[in-house]
């Protein structure tokens, strides 16, 4: 990652991103209050429209994270302790450990400095925020632990972070699980074994290249020798094939692995939330069942609810667990090492594609295609040179013919087999992203709805129950949506190789 000192980083962002400027707000002072210490910034708060936007540098360092600039991928990054935050220019969109979460607004610019809602503030670094519009009064406060944090961050920054806690590209992944894999270098011993034994070959044939077919016991033996010969060469060239194709497949596996984690990420948050409803609703049915508004069984089925819905947490952090130990299996290190994600992959739709371009393209580079074809290729060569009356028993002409025919019969089925494939691959790809844009359909509409029941639950036109599931689900669809796209990143990686997801499963070590 390239970094620069959080000191400079909004500057050298006013100049860099192409942030919305931010021309019509209503900048009479406001104050901030961060656990109970009043704070001034080099640039006051605002309110625009009815969204009250705040520093994300002077906020978001008083609170003890750490602002970045990450040149390569355009984007801000905010990290603070176990969380991550990314933020990128033009969007509303945010990753908060990798799980998207809209912003009410895109990030404003504002005399060189970046405003974000401040409600984002509460959403990602899990403060509570406070807004008194009589007396123009912002009031953040972190949970006790947070502050003692956040203290000790600012007061002594000579403290050793957690080197088991720590950001994680998928690139940086991949390296480790290439640097790691036994797999990988197995199949760079075969080479080595491989060129030997051609080696060995190369010296031992002392004669022209036979041509046609032999009549002699000397004829079949330099035949034998020759073809042994071609089959070492076979042996190289599917040796060097082999070592391709398994650093295809541990490319494919980390990145299935990395995305698996982004996922039981996202599931375990909406799991979070989930319960937190139940909780919210079983509180209100005790109070509901003293006053005799629900009877004794809907109060039980509530708990049993409340109970199911407990279990499912635990169920999703296990899950989360065990993705990110695989994880770290693949990469070689411990099982007990933690990471933020911050490589989320992106929705891409595949527009005007040949597929039956990419058909050819992909036969022509199969390993099993291959495979096939070098043996029907030797076949076919001992067939040409093959020896009558050499008194050795085996294979007669006709055996090996049939071999040939079959061998040709197997390549045909297995290249129908491939395009079949790809074809379906295709079909799956296009089917996830029509279900993309209506999640995203629905996002927005869960969104417009959420900030409808947000006004209205600061107003007291609602209650805390409603707001919370409005909550609810809009993160079951962000769930859903970061489902989809790693669905689709996976999908994506089949299309190009589909050779990748066979050997996923025993390539890794």
């Amino acid at each position: 990652m390239n970094k620069i000192s959080k000191w400079a980083i909004i500057p050298l962002l006013a100049g860099t991103l192409t942030f919305p400027q931010l021309t019509h707000a209503e900048q009479s002072s406001i104050s901030v209050y961060v656990d109970g210490n009043k704070v001034v910034f080099d640039q006051n708060p605002v309110i625009h429209g009815d969204i009250t936007l705040v520093p994300l540098r002077g906020v978001f360092e008083k609170l003890g994270a750490k602002v970045d600039w990450e040149q390569a991928t355009q984007a801000v990054k905010v990290a603070k302790e176990d969380k991550t935050i990314t933020l990128k220019k033009g969007s509303k969109d945010a990753f908060i450990n990798n799980i998207l979460q809209k912003l009410d607004t895109e990030p404003q610019l504002l005399n060189n400095r970046i405003m974000v809602p401040l409600r984002f503030i509460s959403e990602t670094l899990d403060a509570k925020v406070d807004w008194n519009g009589t007396t123009r009064t912002i009031t953040i406060t972190q949970p006790t632990s947070t502050q003692q944090t956040s203290t000790n961050s600012n007061s002594n920054s000579s403290i050793p972070k957690n080197e088991n806690s720590t950001t994680l590209t998928y690139n940086d992944a991949l390296q480790k699980a290439l640097a790691y894999s036994y797999a990988l270098k197995n199949a760079e011993k075969e080479i080595d074994k491989a060129d030997e034994s051609r080696d060995d070959y190369g010296e031992f044939f002392r004669y022209s290249e036979p041509f046609g077919t032999g009549n002699s016991l000397e004829d079949a033996q330099i035949r034998q020798i020759y073809l042994g010969m071609l089959s070492a060469d076979d042996k190289v060239r599917k040796a060097k094939r082999d070592l391709e194709t398994t650093k295809e497949e541990i490319t494919y596996q980390v990145k299935q692995a990395y995305n698996d984690v982004i996922q039981k990420e996202a599931s375990k948050l909406y799991n979070e939330k989930a319960l937190a409803v139940e909780e919210l609703n079983f509180k209100l049915a005790k109070v509901q069942l003293t006053q005799g508004v629900i009877s004794q069984v809907q109060y039980d089925q509530l708990a049993n609810k409340l109970d199911g819905t407990k279990k499912t947490l635990e169920a999703s952090e296990k899950a989360l667990s065990q993705a990110k130990i695989k994880l770290n299996q693949l990469m070689g290190v411990s099982s007990n090492n933690t990471y933020a994600l911050v490589d989320i992959p992106a929705f891409e739709t595949m527009e005007n594609a040949d597929v039956d371009y990419q058909i050819t393209k992909t036969l022509e580079k199969h390993p099993t295609i291959f495979e096939l074809e070098q043996a029907k290729n030797l076949t076919q060569k001992s067939l040409d040179l093959y020896t009558y009356n050499s008194g050795s028993i085996g294979e007669n002409y006709e055996t090996k013919r049939i071999t040939v025919s079959t061998l040709g019969n197997q390549i045909a089925q297995t290249k129908d087999s491939i395009a079949q494939g790809i074809r379906t691959t295709y079909l799956n790809i296009k089917s996830l992203e029509d279900q993309y844009a209506i999640l995203q359909t629905n996002l927005s509409n869960a969104e417009k709805s959420l900030q409808v029941t947000k006004v209205q639950y600061e107003v007291g036109q609602t209650t805390e129950l409603d707001l919370r599931q409005k909550e609810l689900q809009l993160a079951d669809l962000q769930s859903k949506i970061t489902d989809t796209i790693v669905k689709l990143d996976s999908l994506h990686a089949v299309y190009e190789k589909p050779w990748v997801a066979m050997g996923a499963s025993s390539t890794a070590q």
